[in-house]
């Protein structure tokens, strides 16, 4: 199993990207929104405006307003949309205008209101892009760390000493099951692990007393993951003893 299978193993790296790209798309569309509608705020000029008429727009249900206003000497037409309404016509109402095209005109409430709604998209998906990114980098961090450990580590027979679902993590609409898992390394030692979330695909393939590879740094036994997704073939073909791989050199993933 190479480096992206072994990513794509994991249920919660799919979980963090898809937060993440969400998250990060939303901060994208914000900051567009909120450069747009502050220019135009800023920019623009306001003016008061005639009220002609409007009408109910069934598509949207909103009221469309119809309106004219002067500015540089001529006069201009515009309609805009609003959930008022309370508005007659004849009354005047307040616009916002494009000094460079008079023709670009908005309700003077409608661009207040857009702006203050962008501005709070920034912090709103920033809030889903970061744990989104931070989850994703985790999982990428620890599949790396487990590949390195399937080539390069030694190999163990290790045994399911627990099958465990997780209760406050929720992934779809399941709470996903993870191993406990005991194994003695060359040294003689026994150590406990636990396996990543399993994938759906992966539920109720595993009971309690079965056998499992496990792969362990033997300058640092205490660093070990579980071989449930292929790694074993990628161990190196120099069995030591008891069915374990000696280390490549001494390298360690960085």
């Amino acid at each position: 199993m190479n480096l992206w299978q072994q990513m794509r193993a994991y249920p919660s790296l799919h979980a963090g990207l898809l937060l993440a790209l969400f998250g990060t798309g939303g901060v994208i569309a914000g900051l567009l929104a909120e450069w747009h509608w502050g220019a135009f705020r800023d920019r623009g000029v306001r003016v008061w405006a005639d009220l002609q008429d409007f009408s109910w727009d069934t598509s949207f249900d909103v009221y469309e307003y119809r309106y004219e206003f002067s500015a540089n000497g001529r006069r201009y037409g515009g309609k805009d949309s609003s959930e008022r309404h309370n508005l007659e016509s004849g009354r005047r109402i307040q616009i916002v205008y494009d000094p460079d095209d008079p023709t670009r005109s908005e309700l003077a409430e409608n661009v207040d209101a857009a702006w203050w709604v962008a501005r709070l998209f920034v912090p709103l998906f920033g809030s889903l892009a970061v744990p989104g990114w931070w989850i994703t980098a985790v999982c990428m961090i620890r599949a790396r760390r487990e590949h390195w450990l399937a080539r390069h580590g030694d190999r163990a027979r290790g045994r399911i000493v627990a099958v465990q679902r997780t209760k406050h993590v929720t992934l779809g609409d399941r709470h996903p099951q993870f191993l406990r898992y005991r194994f003695r390394g060359t040294d003689g030692k026994v150590r406990t692990g636990e396996s990543r979330y399993l994938p759906r695909r992966m539920d109720g393939q595993f009971s309690v007393g079965d056998e499992v590879p496990v792969f362990y740094d033997p300058n640092a036994p205490d660093r070990h993951t579980a071989g449930l997704f292929g790694a074993a073939t990628q161990t190196s073909s120099n069995a030591r003893s008891a069915g374990a791989v000696r280390l490549i050199g001494n390298r360690s993933p960085k």
